[in-house]
Order: structure tokens, then C-alpha cells, then sequence
């Protein structure tokens, strides 16, 4: 039986660019002001900012380590602009000028689907010690968490690019798949699931207007297409399989609109009205 002093875990599910890290920073603020200890969590996080890490002895550097071989695993022997990729063997290399950044509208080949999907297994690695390592002894504590992004949706991502890149694989990556949703929906997953649907095409408008292009996780640029139909792809094929999924776990489904991002949180808001985190917190009149 769960404490009466136990804190809330929520997570944001939804596209990439749809808004999750704005609605989840705006949830905590309106969460603090409710007089409710509140932490904004995701693995990233953790990783390139060091809070919320626990000690230097653990979980921080498995966190750091299992991010790090990831991408590492997920470029594998790939060539980029026709010169074999060199990976990173820090962080400071990965996010240096001849990372991530630098892959950015470059063309990749020699990609091996093998890469991806034992990036999904390293990632569910990092995510079973982010939930019971570091916002598990929040939850403890009385914190209320807030994820902006939860887990299941880069895995969703990877094997979604596997399957696209090696057809033979259907029945081992419909196994891995089954597998993957059933940990995060009845192992990992939080107390309040919120789902922002929304459609590719307004949050490509959105990363536009943000002067952000897209990652080599948010389109098939692994597969040598680059153009903004890849991104659209992608993300419309991974927003069924998220839609599915907050159905089944019965996650609050919140429509993102084309208006100003207050009124997105307004609906957020109103969303939450009837779950176990709405005391306190302001009664939205936004339907």
C-alpha cells in the first residue's frame, strides 16, 4: 500500500516538437505554486545538467555511461559525409562541435539496423534506473515528479527505424515491441500518464518557428532522407503506436492546438482536473 505522504509521478507522452517540455515546466510551476514539492526528471537531464543523480558513485556515472553508448551504439560503423564516423568516447566529444550537432543535414550511410535495436535494450537499461534509482526516492520523499518525456516514446522511435530498415525482421521486432510496451505500461509506467496528440505538420511549423532543426532521432536522415517528409513519417507512425498506447493505460488525452502555449496549458490543465494530482491546483475553465 502506497504511503499517504508519497508523491505523484506524471509523464508527458506525445510526438517529437509537440510541446511536452513546455507543458511539463509549466505543470511544475503551477504544481510549486500549490504549495507541492516538485521536481522536473528526465534521463537527459540527469545526464547533462548532473541534478537529480543521485551520488557520484551511482547512478550517476551508469546513467551518463549507458547515454554515451547509446549513440554510440546507435551509429555504429555508419559513415558520415563519406569519411567512417569516429565515436565519442565522453560527453564533452558527444555534444562538442563534432557530434551531435555536426550530423545535423549530413548524409549518412552504412547504417546497420543492428545498431538501433541494441540502443532500444541499453535505453530500457537507463530507464529501469531513472524510475527506481532516482525518482523512486523522490516519490519517497513527497516530491512530485514530472517526466517530460517519457521513455517508451525513444524506443518506440528506434524500432521504428529498424523496422524500416530491415524488413526480415518483422516477428523479432513485433516481440521486442510487445516486451517494450508492456514494461513501461505495467512496470515503469507513472501514476499520471498525459498524452499531447497533436499532428507532425504543426510541430514541424512549431521547430521551424523555433529556428530548430530536426535530429537524426526525429527523422529517417539514418536512411539517407533528410527532407522534411522524413520527419513527418516518422512522426505520424510513432503517434499511432503512442495513441494505442495511452488508450490502453487509460493515460489523460490533451489536443494540442495552434494558439498561444498558455492556452495549451490551460487544457492541460482542465485535463488533470479529475486525477489524483488536481488538489490544489487551479480549475482551469479551458475545455
Amino acid at each position: 500500500m502506497a504511503s499517504p505522504n508519497r508523491g505523484a509521478y506524471l509523464a508527458f507522452l506525445g510526438i517529437d516538437g509537440i510541446g511536452k517540455t513546455t507543458a511539463a515546466r509549466r505543470l511544475c510551476d503551477e504544481l510549486r505554486a500549490a504549495g507541492r514539492p516538485t521536481e522536473l526528471v528526465s534521463w537527459k537531464r540527469c545526464v547533462t545538467e548532473h541534478v537529480l543523480c543521485g551520488s557520484a558513485d551511482f547512478p550517476r556515472p551508469s546513467l551518463e555511461q549507458l547515454w554515451l553508448e547509446s549513440f554510440r551504439l546507435f551509429m555504429g560503423r555508419a559513415s558520415v559525409n563519406g569519411q567512417r564516423w569516429k565515436s565519442p568516447s565522453t560527453l564533452d566529444q558527444l555534444y562538442g562541435p563534432a557530434g551531435t550537432a555536426s550530423l545535423v543535414g549530413a548524409k549518412i550511410t552504412d547504417f546497420s539496423p543492428s545498431g538501433p535495436l541494441a540502443a532500444v535494450w541499453v535505453e530500457l537499461a537507463a530507464n529501469l534506473l531513472l524510475r527506481f534509482e532516482v525518482i523512486e526516492p523522490l516519490l519517497k520523499c513527497g516530491t512530485t515528479v514530472v517526466q517530460d518525456s517519457f521513455g517508451y516514446k525513444d524506443l518506440v522511435k528506434l524500432l521504428t527505424m529498424v523496422a524500416r530498415l530491415c524488413s526480415e525482421w518483422v516477428q523479432p521486432l513485433e516481440l521486442a515491441g510487445t516486451f517494450i510496451r508492456r514494461c513501461f505500461g505495467e512496470f515503469l509506467g507513472p501514476d499520471v500518464g498525459i498524452h499531447l496528440r497533436g499532428s507532425a505538420s504543426m510541430a514541424l511549423d512549431w521547430r521551424r518557428r523555433a529556428g530548430q532543426a530536426p535530429s537524426i532521432y526525429e527523422n529517417f536522415s539514418v536512411l539517407g532522407h533528410t527532407t522534411e517528409q522524413s520527419f513527418l513519417e516518422l512522426q505520424e507512425g510513432c503517434a499511432i503506436l503512442f495513441a494505442s498506447f495511452a488508450e490502453a493505460h487509460k493515460w489523460v488525452v490533451v489536443t494540442m492546438q495552434e494558439r498561444p502555449p498558455e492556452d495549451n496549458g490551460e487544457a492541460i490543465l482542465h485535463a488533470l482536473r479529475d486525477t489524483s494530482v488536481a488538489s490544489g491546483l487551479r480549475r482551469s475553465p479551458v475545455a
